[in-house]
């Protein structure tokens, strides 16, 4: 088994891979949310589909649901490339700040490689979404499963980050922790606060 480590030395700029990693988690994720999560409702007789946290109606397995999965698929896809290039352009900015010339393509394949256990998380959302739609969710419940589908991928991810940059730069470790995380304490930040809406609205 591969360590962080030697992968990252081994797909250090030139031989970064960025198109495979960025197709695996937007689509993985996106599918997952739209075809994944709806075979849970349907499993567990769920038959009203709420309004989400994600911003979008879930929709019901049947043919009708076709022309919207072929929008809502693409369309979250996109969501997530959008995002894997603003936290790649964060690692291209800073690098430029402290000289570090690696090209911006790299840092994106770079934010891509290390997002892969953040496709648990998609899996989790699906989990916390049917589970809140089963009579009175508890909150403990709610935070029991949070634990290991969204705060410990996202904690993997800051330190396969944190790794890399590491790798890359051959920076201290202070500063390929504190720049590695730190996006993702924003996330985290944005996260509990949304878990804070969604607790007050139900």
């Amino acid at each position: 088994m591969c360590s962080p480590r030697r992968v990252f030395d081994e797909t250090k700029p030139s031989a970064t891979p960025i198109l495979s990693p960025a197709l695996f988690v937007s689509i993985a994720c996106a599918l997952i949310l739209w075809v994944l999560c709806p075979i849970f409702y349907t499993a567990t007789g769920i038959s009203k589909l709420p309004t989400t946290s994600v911003g979008v109606p879930l929709i019901e397995l049947k043919i009708s649901s076709i022309p919207a999965l072929l929008l809502f698929v693409p369309s979250t896809v996109l969501g997530y490339i959008v995002y894997l290039v603003l936290i790649g352009t964060y690692f291209f900015v800073v690098a430029r700040c402290f000289n570090i010339k690696t090209a911006w393509e790299y840092w994106f394949g770079f934010t891509c490689w290390t997002h892969i256990p953040m496709v648990i998380t998609a899996i989790g959302v699906s989990v916390l979404l049917v589970y809140s739609s089963i009579g009175d969710p508890s909150t403990y419940v709610v935070v029991i499963l949070s634990i290991p589908f969204l705060l410990l991928p996202l904690v993997w991810t800051g330190l396969l980050s944190a790794i890399g940059l590491r790798t890359w730069t051959t920076k201290g470790r202070a500063f390929c922790i504190g720049f590695g995380v730190l996006p993702y304490v924003f996330v985290l930040i944005l996260s509990i606060s949304d878990f804070i809406v969604w607790g007050l609205s139900n």
